[in-house]
């Protein structure tokens, strides 16, 4: 787990403080409710974030969705890329291979 700090008035707390601490919202006659600001700082939610909410036995977990392309060049490629003609040429020979 990721510790991150997160600024406050009169100092700082990181995320294992922040566990500690009981949030608390309303929910309106919809349903809705207004997730507190160090959750979603805590959560680094944005206006329009997708969370998932995970129901074990009387405990609710709420996690970030996080979308596919906010992954797009976490792994580094060192080998050069292979042309569509060496992927072809790989099926067949491990086709023949076999």
């Amino acid at each position: 787990r990721i510790l991150a700090t997160y600024k406050r008035q009169g100092g700082c707390y990181n995320s294992r403080q922040l566990r500690n601490r009981m949030h608390e919202s309303t929910i309106t006659s919809r349903g809705q409710t207004t997730v507190p600001k160090a959750v979603r700082e805590a959560l680094e939610l944005n206006a329009g974030d997708r969370v998932r909410y995970t129901i074990e036995g009387s405990v609710v977990r709420i996690r970030p969705l996080r979308p596919i392309a906010r992954l797009r060049g976490i792994v580094q490629h060192k080998e050069p890329r292979l042309s569509l003609e060496d992927m072809d040429r790989a099926i067949v020979e491990g086709a023949c291979e076999s």
